[in-house]
């Protein structure tokens, strides 16, 4: 018998980083254990990828937000802290009618998130 030592005794940690989100209870309507779509694996893509405020908010309209599932809302918040500055934190208020529904979308989500989640929404507010 092995000794309770032994690295073989030990299960080997993943090599992902850790979830966002609890996938049961989130506003999405995901049930526990859903795995992602690929259209929102996508959009966290794209959302990932933007370098300026209207381009970001060109994925972030009216429409287009109440199908964002949790793991996109975070992400399209930490996206907004990386590529808005400080002369246009007053554009988003006023230019964009979405922003102060993703606003709304992250306050939702908060109870569902888990410890990295809160962390990249706590970090971008």
């Amino acid at each position: 018998q092995k000794s309770f030592y032994h690295q073989s005794h030990w299960s080997k940690a993943k090599a992902v980083p850790p979830p966002i989100f609890a996938s049961n209870g989130a506003p999405s309507g995901a049930g526990a254990g859903a795995r992602r779509s690929d259209a929102v694996l996508q959009l966290d893509r794209q959302l990932r990828g933007v370098e300026t405020v209207s381009a970001l908010m060109s994925l972030v309209t009216p429409s287009a937000l109440p199908h964002f599932d949790v793991g996109n809302v975070v992400v399209a918040f930490t996206a907004a802290a990386r590529v808005v500055e400080e002369r246009t934190l007053s554009t988003l208020r006023f230019g964009y009618p979405a922003w102060n529904s993703l606003l709304a979308r992250v306050r939702e989500c908060v109870p569902c998130l888990e410890p990295r989640g809160l962390a990249m929404v706590a970090h971008s507010a």
